[in-house]
């Protein structure tokens, strides 16, 4: 038997789509609040600012669920 014929409507997105994207959203503030004047000068100064960055952004409480949909328990 061959196989099913599968219709599908392809649609166009914008090369970049940020409203579309989440977590541009998510890294966009991450950078402005954490990393926009910060150079690590070893990864474990990195892993340090990205983690407490990281807890930050899941303690916000205004606005948290809805813009970034980070669930308060990991």
């Amino acid at each position: 038997m061959p196989p099913p014929i599968v219709r599908f409507e392809p649609v166009f997105l914008p090369p970049y789509s940020p409203d579309l994207k989440p977590i541009d959203r998510f890294w966009r503030l991450l950078r402005a609040e954490w990393f926009c004047d910060f150079i690590a000068k070893d990864r474990e100064v990195l892993m340090v600012r990205l983690d407490t960055a990281l807890r930050w952004v899941i303690d916000l409480v205004e606005g948290n669920q809805v813009t970034y949909a980070i669930k308060k328990r990991l």
